[in-house]
C-alpha cells in the first residue's frame, strides 16, 4: 500500500523542499547519538526516520497508531535490527526499561492534555534509567501566532516556556535546540567558491520554529555537530518561490473572475432596471385602466354586488353570534344536568346503603322468628306433655 500526502504526515517521495530539510535534519541530529542504542521512534509514520537511524543503532522499533503507514514502512524498509508495529503512544506495548532513546518528532501537539500526560508516563517507563527522550514540537508563537494561522491537525501546541514546564514535571534535565529556517542572497564571481559560510545569527528558543528537547533524569554532556546538518538547500527557496509565484498566478485568476463576475453583475443591474422601468410603465397603465372602470357602469355594478356581499356577510356574522349564544345555553344546561345526574348518583348510592342496612335487619328478624318458633314448639311440647300427666291423673 502506497501512502499519499494528506498536508501533515510527511511522504518523502512527495514532499521536498523545505518540509523535507526540516524532517530529515532532525534524524541526522539524532543519529549522532544513535550509535550501539536500542532506540523506539514513537509515531514513526512511513518509517524514513527509523530506517536512517537503524543504519547505526543496535536495535530500532518504529511505533504508529495508522496500520496502512506501518504496512508500508514494513514493505519498503527491510533491515534485520528495524521493526515496525502498530500501536498508541498512550498505551506504549513494550516491557519497562528497554529503550536507550525515544524520538518523537512533531507527535506531542497532534493530541490532547490527557493524551500528552498519559505519553509521558509511558515513555518514563519504558527508558531506561539513564536513558534519553529527544522530541521535537513547533513553537506556537512563531508557527501559529506569527503569521496567524491554524493546523486542523493540532490539538494542543505549546509556547516554548509553557513546553519546558511540562518536560520538567517528567525530567530533571532538559536541553534544548533551536530548529529554523534561515534564507538569504549570495554574489560571486563566476566560477568562485565560498572558503567559509557567512555566519547565520542564532536565535532564541522563544524566536525558533521548532524546539528539539532533549530529556533525561541523568546528567549527560552532548557534542552534537548542528553546523554539520545544517541545510543549504536553494530549492527551498526556489520551491517556496514555485509556490509564492502560483499563489501570485491564482491571485491573478481570482482578481480576473471577480472583475468579470463584477461586470456580469453590472450587466444584470442594468437589465433589471430596464425590467423595473417596464413594470412601472405597466404599472401606470393599469392605474389609468382603473380609473377608467371607476367612470363606467360596470365599476358601479361591482360597487353595488360588494355591499350586497358586506350585508349577506352581516347577516351571517349576526346568525352566527346568536348560534353561539344558543351553544353557550346549551353548554350550561349540559352542566346542570350533569349537576342533577351528580346528585340523583348520590342519592342512588344513599338508598343502596340504606336497603344494605335493611336487608341486614332482615336476616335480624328472621333469625329472631326462627328463635320464637323454636321457642313455641318446646312450649307446645310441654303443655302436651302436662296434659298427657293430668289425664292420666284424673284416669
Amino acid at each position: 500500500m502506497e501512502l499519499s500526502y494528506n498536508g501533515e504526515r510527511f511522504i518523502p517521495d512527495e514532499c521536498n523542499g523545505e518540509m523535507r530539510a526540516e524532517h530529515y535534519q532532525r534524524y541526522y541530529l539524532v543519529k549522532q547519538l544513535s550509535r550501539g542504542k536500542k532506540i523506539l521512534d514513537a509515531a514513526c509514520g512511513e518509517g524514513y526516520g527509523s530506517s536512517l537511524l537503524s543504519a547505526v543503532a543496535e536495535e530500532v522499533v518504529g511505533l504508529d497508531i495508522d496500520k496502512d503507514a506501518i504496512c508500508c514502512a514494513k514493505k519498503k524498509y527491510e533491515k534485520n535490527n528495524l521493526s515496525f508495529r502498530v500501536g498508541s503512544i498512550e498505551n506504549l506495548p513494550f516491557e519497562n526499561k528497554c529503550f536507550d532513546i525515544v524520538v518523537s518528532f512533531e507527535t506531542i501537539e497532534h493530541v490532547g492534555e490527557k493524551i500528552q500526560k498519559k505519553f509521558l508516563d509511558e515513555i518514563l517507563r519504558v527508558l531506561k534509567d539513564d536513558g534519553v527522550l529527544i522530541m521535537s514540537t513547533p513553537n506556537k508563537r512563531i508557527y501559529t501566532d506569527l503569521v496567524h494561522a491554524e493546523n486542523k491537525y493540532h490539538i494542543k501546541e505549546f509556547y516554548s516556556d509553557e513546553y519546558i514546564t511540562f518536560l520538567r514535571h517528567y525530567f530533571k534535565n532538559i536541553e534544548c535546540i533551536c530548529q529554523y529556517p534561515y534564507t538569504g542572497y549570495f554574489m560571486s564571481w563566476k566560477g568562485e567558491k565560498f572558503q567559509n559560510i557567512r555566519k547565520i545569527p542564532c536565535t532564541s528558543m522563544d524566536d525558533s520554529r521548532y524546539i528539539i528537547a532533549i530529556c533525561s533524569n541523568v546528567k549527560n554532556e552532548y557534542s552534537f555537530d548542528t553546523e554539520k546538518i545544517a541545510v543549504f538547500d536553494n530549492s527551498m527557496y526556489y520551491h517556496l518561490y514555485k509556490m509564492v509565484h502560483k499563489q501570485e498566478q491564482q491571485l491573478i485568476q481570482i482578481k480576473q473572475e471577480a472583475e468579470d463576475f463584477g461586470k456580469r453583475k453590472e450587466e444584470d443591474i442594468i437589465k433589471q432596471k430596464k425590467y423595473i422601468f417596464h413594470l412601472e410603465k405597466d404599472n401606470k397603465q393599469q392605474r389609468e385602466y382603473i380609473k377608467k372602470l371607476e367612470k363606467e357602469d360596470e365599476l358601479k355594478k361591482q360597487k353595488e354586488y360588494i355591499l350586497h356581499l358586506e350585508k349577506d356577510n352581516r347577516i351571517q356574522r349576526e346568525y352566527i353570534e346568536k348560534t353561539e349564544k344558543d351553544l353557550q345555553k346549551q353548554r350550561e344546561y349540559i352542566i346542570h344536568l350533569e349537576s342533577d345526574i351528580e346528585q340523583q348518583k348520590k342519592y342512588i348510592i344513599h338508598m343502596e346503603e340504606e336497603r344494605g342496612e335493611q336487608q341486614k335487619y332482615s336476616i335480624h328478624m328472621e333469625r329472631d322468628i326462627g328463635e320464637l318458633k323454636e321457642y313455641v314448639n318446646h312450649l307446645e311440647r310441654d303443655i302436651s306433655e302436662l296434659k298427657r300427666q293430668i289425664e292420666k291423673q284424673n284416669n
